[in-house]
């Protein structure tokens, strides 16, 4: 998510989904990454990437600024870090949270030249970087999500945490990126059947209504292959099938 020019990634056109039963957790994303200038010319292309990430038995993906070479600045490593220092989901928050708030204030102050349409986003309320957190423990699926953002002058704010554990006969959801096509088809109460009836294709198709959204808009950067993973007592892994750009089981 680098080419020699060192190339900033971001995944602001993503869409990621968490979705807990009782028994299980179904994470799916996309897999295109914009890539942008350092120069503050905007997007120069897009490729693919695998933005469902496992360390230990923890599932992890995120949307929002990915890596900065500029600035040191790799999301990925620092979400590993994290991982391996708190040991579980329910422990994900200081880990995760005292690294990039460290240096929030800087990714904000580079990408106000550097990627001025996404700042602008920011400094409206779109979470500068959005990481979701996903594994089986203590005897259910468990899921933590934090957003980081920044307030109207780009100076990192306070910021939002949302945690769920998986409970019988309810469906939880949490959506990360462009989310509007998802929260709409997931809301209607039959959705929770059709989800219990078929979690893998009912999720999948979430994933693919943003994805058409983003061609309707000509945006682009919401797209195929969808990844899909499940999360449960007897089972963690790619769905045979939906690897998707994480096929080399990263």
């Amino acid at each position: 998510m680098l080419s020699p020019i060192l190339l900033a990634a971001c995944a602001t056109g993503t869409s990621v989904v968490f979705v807990a039963s009782g028994d299980f957790v179904i994470l799916a994303a996309d897999g295109i990454v914009k890539h942008t200038s350092r120069l503050g010319t905007g997007t120069t292309g897009f490729g693919q990437d695998c933005k469902i990430l496992k360390q230990g038995n923890i599932f992890y993906a995120a949307s929002g600024e990915y890596s900065i070479p500029d600035l040191q600045f790799d999301l990925k490593s620092i979400a590993r870090s994290a991982i391996l220092k708190a040991g579980t989901v329910r422990n994900i928050y200081t880990p995760i949270e005292m690294p990039i708030l460290a240096r929030l204030d800087a990714i904000a102050r580079y990408s106000k030249t550097a990627s001025p349409t996404e700042y602008a986003k920011w400094i409206k309320g779109v979470p500068v970087i959005s990481i979701g957190f996903a594994s089986f423990e203590d005897n259910a699926p468990t899921v933590a999500v934090v957003e980081f953002l920044v307030d109207a002058q780009g100076t990192s704010a306070p910021s939002r945490k949302n945690t769920f554990r998986g409970v019988p006969g309810r469906i939880q959801l949490a959506a990360l990126g462009w989310n509007a096509e998802i929260m709409a088809a997931s809301d209607p109460p039959a959705w929770d059947q059709r989800f219990l009836a078929n979690p893998i294709s009912t999720v999948q198709s979430l994933i693919q209504r943003e994805i058409e959204a983003s061609k309707r808009e000509k945006r682009y950067d919401v797209g195929l292959p969808i990844s899909i993973a499940r999360i449960s007592r007897n089972f963690s892994g790619w769905v045979p099938g939906y690897e998707g750009a994480c096929r080399a089981g990263r």
